[in-house]
């Protein structure tokens, strides 16, 4: 009896469905297409995330209409579980002249504004670097009094009711209408906010309803997350720094995750000085705190038992710290308990090169950290310099790691730590259950040393899942050539690299992530920035090039360095630009 692809169990459909949009959402568009039947299985899984990539009100407002009618045509609000907002209304009214057309219209602008997609978070995620933008907005950061122009997407954000997650990356207060919405008809809906919306809470700049307002969202039921600055200014910065701990303590009796920055750690506190009059962040929280992930970027080493005084290191899970070499945090980390803590992520940064003294000192007090740990399950260390924490790693989490991190920084120092055939097989001999594994590889033009890392690398065979960091800082940026050779990675290049690491003894292999590290560089070459992010772009995502490289000298300067294609007629110049076969003898 022939069976047809619709008579399997709809579990299984479900489930072929479901890891289509993990992996490849083109496809599951392309499962949809193949019947009435497979196109209501994928509507579940096809608009799980909807991403808003806003520039103006009317931008906004054609977004919304685009979006009402999709979801309206498939029956798909329910099936919404994740919305992001990015970008910036400057004011209400303003309106943006450059891609307002009807999505439907073909206009290439908004069209492409729909294809993108806001890029997930996990326990790694470096918040700093990823919202720089906004911990740091300077004059873009806007508070619109008049909140009217977000009523649409209140009303739109209304009709999901099966919406999970509300991520807020976008340089204007969050608006008192979408928080109404998520109190009163998503209660379930967590808020994650990636803007500094605290900083003036204790100014002189906003009026009371406002500072009001403030402390209703900062002490939100529906507040899961956030991300903010704290910066040098005197008590109005110790102030929002205790509010914070408070809100952590369990003020905001669902915030589970923190990140702070400290922009400088050298508070000018003027204890003379009376605290607020009225102080609402000083009383005493009403629910148990609920924080299980707490990243710290920068601060000082005594700011960590008053974290611990507030929302106990006991009942964390998930710990980031971001050290700058010359301090001893995570030697005072060391003094804390952290029974419950099963990822850890430490990057230990430096503002200068040669200080190797002060650099080994983080190094030993990173070792010293790691073996006051319960045994780990994540663990990530990106540093210049990591030979003890690295073997300590080992020998107290090994057995128990299943994602591991060891990201090098690149730098002229040849004592720097860097990864090796024999650091790749102490990771396979340590961690047997390691399942994730991420990397940092310098590059050197796919010569035999680099192909060789990628062989061993196929012998650690419980591996599902792979990154790699391909550092190309290793070439002086007077050899202009050798620069572009290194940088051209195309998908050629990583089919290449896939192809030697998932051979037939590494069949356990999922999946390989690939990124360019391109820092550094090309200081001399003024041209080359623009040109590399161009044709990384161009393959990566498929974006239209852009015309104005067209105009500058780029070309007779590529030219110069690089020949041309043979065989491909008389394509663009920089379709000339490909990688270079690996050299496997």
């Amino acid at each position: 009896m022939t069976l047809s692809f619709e008579s399997l169990p709809p579990e299984i459909l479900f489930s072929v469905a479901d890891s289509l949009a993990l992996e490849h959402l083109p496809s599951l568009h392309a499962f949809s297409l193949a019947s009435k039947f497979c196109c209501a299985i994928a509507n579940r899984y096809r608009f799980q995330n909807i991403h808003f990539e806003i520039q103006a009100e009317n931008q906004l407002l054609i977004d919304i209409q685009y979006w009402e009618q999709v979801l309206g045509r498939a029956d798909a609000f329910p099936f919404v579980q994740r919305l992001s907002i990015n970008g910036v209304i400057k004011s209400p009214g303003y309106n943006n002249s450059h891609g307002t057309g009807d999505p439907g219209s073909g206009d290439p602008k908004t069209l492409r504004s729909h294809q993108k997609s806001f890029h997930g978070e996990d326990e790694w995620t470096d918040i700093a670097h990823r919202y720089s933008s906004l911990l740091f907005p300077g004059p873009r950061f806007v508070r619109i009094q008049k909140m009217d122009v977000w009523r649409p997407l209140s009303n739109f954000v209304k009709k999901l009711s099966g919406l999970k997650d509300l991520f807020w990356v976008v340089c204007n207060q969050f608006p008192p209408c979408l928080l109404d919405v998520l109190h009163n008809n998503l209660p379930m809906c967590r808020l994650h906010l990636r803007v500094s919306t605290l900083n003036h809470i204790y100014g002189n700049d906003l009026p009371p309803d406002s500072k009001t307002y403030e402390y209703t969202l900062a002490t939100s039921p529906s507040l899961a997350s956030i991300a903010f600055r704290i910066r040098n200014l005197g008590n109005a910065a110790m102030y929002t720094e205790r509010a914070v701990m408070q809100m952590a303590a369990g003020l905001a009796p669902n915030l589970t995750q923190i990140h702070m920055h400290y922009q400088n750690r050298q508070f000018l506190y003027n204890l003379t000085q009376p605290s607020p009059r009225e102080d609402q962040f000083a009383q005493p929280p009403k629910s148990p705190s609920s924080l299980r992930s707490l990243s710290l970027d920068n601060p000082a080493p005594e700011t960590l038992g008053t974290w611990n005084e507030r929302a106990l290191f006991s009942n964390l899970r998930t710990l980031q710290l971001h050290v700058n070499h010359g301090t001893r945090l995570l030697a005072k980390a060391a003094e804390y308990q952290f029974p419950l803590l099963n990822s850890l992520i430490l990057r230990l940064t430096t503002t200068e090169e040669g200080h190797f003294n002060s650099i080994v000192c983080v190094d030993n007090d990173a070792s010293l950290f790691l073996a006051t740990l319960p045994p780990l399950k994540y663990l990530l260390i990106s540093s210049i310099y990591a030979k003890e924490s690295t073997r300590v790693a080992f020998e107290h989490h090994g057995r128990t790691l299943h994602k591991l991190g060891l990201l090098f920084h690149n730098s002229g120092d040849t004592w720097r730590s860097r990864v090796t055939p024999r650091l790749i097989r102490d990771i396979q001999a340590h961690c047997p259950k390691l399942r994730d594994l991420t990397l940092s590889i310098p590059r050197s033009q796919g010569n035999t040393h680099e192909v060789n890392l990628y062989r061993v690398l196929g012998k650690i065979l419980s591996l599902n899942h792979l990154t790699l960091e391909l550092d190309c800082t290793t070439i002086r940026s007077a050899d202009a050539k050798n620069i572009l050779i290194n940088l051209a990675v195309d998908k050629q290049l990583v089919r290449e690299i896939f192809s030697i690491i998932a051979g037939p003894s590494s069949s356990l292999l999922q999946s390989l992530t690939v990124s360019v590290i391109t820092s550094h560089v090309m200081n001399d070459l003024p041209f080359l920035p623009e040109l590399v992010s161009e044709m990384i772009w161009s393959w990566r995502d498929k974006i239209p090039k852009m015309n104005w490289l067209e105009l500058g000298p780029a070309e007779a300067m590529f030219r110069e360095l690089w020949p041309e294609r043979e065989g491909f007629g008389s394509g663009s110049w920089m379709d000339d630009w490909y990688s270079f076969p690996l050299q496997l003898e």
